[in-house]
């Protein structure tokens, strides 16, 4: 049962419009899935705070007649590594680190029970079996799912568990596979090993409290930050092209054409005549010798980076 969608938002940024790309895919396949269910609820795109302020951004929140399950929705079209340590990295235009899924899921769990728990006299049922257990959300599990976009790759480590992490589509089957364990054990003959259990109505007054605790995120600040991008994009699109137009020529030492492009070889970057073929070495120089100076490419653009004056300039473009 879905009984939140997602909010409606205003962006422009190409990376939070593949976020909201992947968490509107996974919510397709929970709608799928549980749409019709009434023992499993599901709120999308919740965020609650605690007493103190902090927030817990949840992309998916479902609750079970056992506990809860949060799924948190990455946009990962091409590859990314977990190694043994848990840390990401994410295959995009080279190699970058990117903060562990996993962790956040864990943070929003500590800010999700505290807020139960602050609440939790008016969402469990009075009675002497409830007095009696001085029953707790933490008698209840909380797992977590990383759902990651259908086309990505997944590369795991040996030692690492990443059995949480998912493509889109497996996601709904391991949901169900984990209420499926969690109710075999309710079954148990060994009162230790049975879970505690909600009751329906219970289960419809948690969301129900959660979804009032719901804080949008406020438009005038997405609108702000939609304009400080504006600003910052222009400030950087200006000092660009003052650069561009700083740019030394560089020429073919054997022709003195000017067409030439950096490539990569065997002892580094060079430049390549398109004119003559030739080939120029690339003598990167800084205002002084004992300097480690160094060119790093980014698309079309090469850097000249000296590591001991910490510089960046732009030193050439490829053009197409």
């Amino acid at each position: 049962m879905i009984l939140k969608q997602r909010d409606e938002k205003l962006t422009t940024n190409k990376y939070e419009k593949a976020g909201e790309k992947a968490e509107a895919q996974m919510m397709h396949y929970l709608q799928r899935a549980f749409g019709d269910d009434e023992n499993t609820i599901v709120l999308n795109d919740l965020r609650i705070k605690d007493a103190n302020g902090e927030v817990a951004q949840m992309d998916h929140l479902i609750i079970h007649e056992f506990g809860f399950i949060i799924v948190e929705s990455k946009s990962v079209t091409t590859e990314i590594t977990i190694n043994e340590e848990g840390e990401w990295i994410r295959h995009f235009n080279g190699r970058k680190g990117m903060p562990s899924p996993i962790n956040q899921a864990q943070r929003q769990i500590k800010i999700l029970k505290k807020v139960l728990e602050s609440n939790k006299e008016k969402l469990f049922r009075k009675n002497l079996v409830t007095k009696m257990l001085k029953t707790s959300f933490d008698n209840y599990p909380f797992d977590i799912l990383i759902a990651i976009s259908d086309s990505g790759i997944i590369n795991r480590p040996k030692q690492y568990n990443t059995s949480m992490v998912l493509k889109a589509d497996q996601v709904c089957d391991r949901i169900e596979e984990i209420i499926d364990t969690y109710r075999k054990k309710s079954k148990s003959l060994l009162p230790i090993d049975i879970p505690a259990s909600f009751y329906n109505t219970t289960m419809q007054v948690i969301a129900a409290l959660l979804t009032s605790k719901h804080v949008p995120i406020e438009q005038n600040a997405i609108n702000n930050r939609v304009e400080e991008e504006q600003v910052v994009y222009g400030e950087k699109h200006r000092k660009e092209e003052a650069e561009k137009r700083d740019l030394k020529t560089f020429c073919c030492k054997h022709c003195k054409s000017d067409k030439v492009q950096i490539v990569w070889g065997k002892y580094g970057y060079y430049f390549k005549c398109s004119d003559c073929d030739g080939n120029t070495p690339i003598k990167l120089t800084c205002k002084d010798n004992s300097c480690k100076v160094k060119l790093k490419k980014e698309k079309d653009h090469f850097y000249k980076i000296c590591e001991t004056c910490h510089r960046k300039e732009l030193y050439f473009i490829n053009q197409r």
